[in-house]
């Protein structure tokens, strides 16, 4: 008996994990809204177990797709869900790609954002996360903020007015700590 129920679970976990894995791939081959929904029911209820967070691989198309010039705005709400459970390098590249997101599809990116009650915390990642290639350019890093707070002021919208004066601020606030670190490394 003791078998047979272990048996059982452990085909019913790998039955979990395909169809993640699968929902994963289904989404990433074609990212519209019902991939996304059928992705989003995954993740939704997740604990992050295996059964959800997706591959590395997966990460790296995810990201391409964010940051891709025809992005299905499908795409923003599973990135930011999947935020969750991904850490180190996964983590920071999503950042990074929904960071973009703000250039091209602001009210969208918005919109998830409010919908999911991000915290600020959290925020300060999503939209204050600059590409790689800006690291070592503090002129182009506070471009940058200036270009995404743009960018969410001209997306009105009176559903994500909460979240564009949240997300300002965080801007703001990040844009003085990079303005304050120039003003220094300018001085010596």
């Amino acid at each position: 008996m003791y078998k047979k129920l272990v048996l059982f679970a452990g085909l019913l976990l790998t039955i979990t994990v395909a169809a993640c894995a699968s929902a994963w791939d289904d989404f990433l081959r074609h990212p519209d809204a019902n991939a996304a929904r059928v992705l989003v029911a995954h993740l939704a209820g997740s604990t992050c177990d295996s059964s959800t967070i997706p591959s590395s691989q997966q990460v790296a198309r995810l990201v391409r797709l964010l940051t891709s010039r025809d992005l299905p705005t499908a795409a923003i709400r599973p990135a930011y869900l999947v935020t969750r459970c991904l850490d180190g390098g996964d983590l920071e590249d999503v950042y990074r790609a929904l960071g973009s997101v703000i250039a091209g599809h602001p009210k969208d990116f918005l919109r998830v954002v409010a919908q999911e009650e991000v915290p600020d915390s959290q925020l300060r990642y999503l939209v204050a996360t600059l590409p790689l290639s800006l690291v070592d350019n503090l002129s182009g890093q506070i471009a940058e903020l200036d270009r995404r707070a743009a960018r969410i002021r001209s997306a009105n919208d009176p559903n994500t007015a909460e979240v564009s004066r949240r997300a300002l601020t965080v801007l703001a606030v990040r844009r003085n700590e990079l303005a304050a670190i120039k003003a220094q490394t300018n001085a010596r």
